[in-house]
């Protein structure tokens, strides 16, 4: 018959870092509690510091006399009444910008086209280089 072999068994110690620990570590708890309950008494002592550092400056006020002026009503908001107006005209020049020749530097040689012309004179270019360049070739997915 044929014997079994044994099946070496793994020193943990060798590797520590092989699974997470079977117990919690109470010191770290402990540690951690304890610095939380620091932080909350930094807190608490931090307020309390400021509250007592500005607590004499209003005193003063109040003997004073000084008290913050009364809340005015915001008033509305001032409108142009000749908003719409000024708005269609803006409306109006842009348009015969786009829509109209001219020059925007003529010592450059840089001119104005209409809109519409524009879109054309692009489509004419993409054209001329889709007939020039040579196919494509289809991939399959």
């Amino acid at each position: 018959m044929a014997e079994k072999q044994s099946i070496p068994e793994h020193d943990l110690s060798r590797h520590p870092l092989g699974h997470e620990p079977d117990r919690v570590s109470i010191l770290g708890i402990l540690w951690t509690g304890f610095g939380v309950v620091l932080l909350v008494l930094f807190a608490v002592a931090a307020t309390w510091g400021f509250l007592d550092f500005t607590a004499p400056r209003m005193k003063v006020a109040e003997r004073v006399g000084a008290r913050p002026a009364p809340r005015e009503r915001l008033s509305e908001p001032s409108l142009d009444p000749h908003q719409p107006a000024e708005l269609e005209a803006l409306r109006r020049r842009e348009d015969a910008v786009l829509s109209s020749y001219g020059w925007i530097d003529e010592e450059r040689g840089i001119a104005r086209v209409p809109i519409d012309r524009a879109i054309e004179m692009l489509a004419e270019r993409q054209r001329a280089r889709d007939e020039t360049a040579p196919p494509r070739e289809e991939v399959d997915p």
